[in-house]
């Protein structure tokens, strides 16, 4: 459901939850009770939709077998992820640690594909760390991650000969987008997704995007999905 609001043009915030299951939004629509489709713009914004992760778990090395060498070098943080699929994104790290360079590296399970491939730890994006100020927090680290399914991460830190950096916080920065619409007084609105191959909808109501994607709105959310 779509929390009620005054008539008028409206701003709905899309959340993970939607974007997990319809990444690219084209079988979104905004429904009546009587299964009337209500026109909308897709907007865009410059600010991510921030998803905070719980606290990354330093576990052991997941790989089935390590690289020669490695013992004692790589230490491994887990990321619980919320769904089971997700769009590209960007993750990004914390930490409190001051002086360091590492190499940090993302691995992800590979679910399904050839039989040799599948339940491999493959690694898919990395990066170098560093702060070089005593006096300040180290920047976040933040990672470009494409698209992909399963509902964990691990960090993989190269630490050389030195104590392993800790990861305090974790974040996944999504597309963010609204839909905006006009509602009427009084009639109830849900919004529906979830079908897969069904076309992006085309609406004569994109003729005004000029004047309607400027306009103010009322600013609506979805409540969050129950499990």
């Amino acid at each position: 459901p779509i929390p009620p609001g005054p008539a008028g043009l409206t701003a709905l915030r899309l959340d993970a939850a939607v974007l997990a299951v319809s990444p690219n939004l084209s079988d979104v629509r905004i429904a009546t009770a009587d299964g009337r489709q209500v026109p909308y713009l897709l907007e865009t914004l410059d600010e991510p939709l921030v998803l905070k992760l719980p606290t990354p778990q330093r576990v052991e090395d997941p790989r089935p077998r390590s690289g020669p060498g490695e013992a004692g070098r790589l230490s491994f943080h887990r990321i619980e992820l919320p769904f089971e699929r997700l769009p590209a994104s960007r993750l990004e790290l914390e930490s409190t640690a001051r002086v360091f360079s590492r190499r940090v590296a993302v691995l992800r399970e590979r679910i399904g594909g050839r039989p040799e491939t599948a339940g491999t730890i493959p690694e898919v994006v990395s990066g170098a760390w560093e702060n070089a100020d005593p006096d300040r927090k180290a920047p976040a680290l933040v990672l470009d991650l494409a698209a992909g399914e399963g509902r964990e991460l691990f960090v993989s830190t190269d630490d050389g000969d030195n104590a392993p950096v800790s990861l305090v916080r974790a974040s996944l920065l999504l597309p963010a987008h609204r839909l905006r619409f006009v509602r009427q007084e009084g009639v109830p609105l849900s919004l529906v997704y979830g079908q897969a191959g069904l076309a992006p909808p085309r609406y004569d109501l994109e003729l005004l995007a000029p004047r309607l994607l400027g306009a103010p709105a009322f600013e609506a959310a979805l409540a969050p999905t129950v499990p």
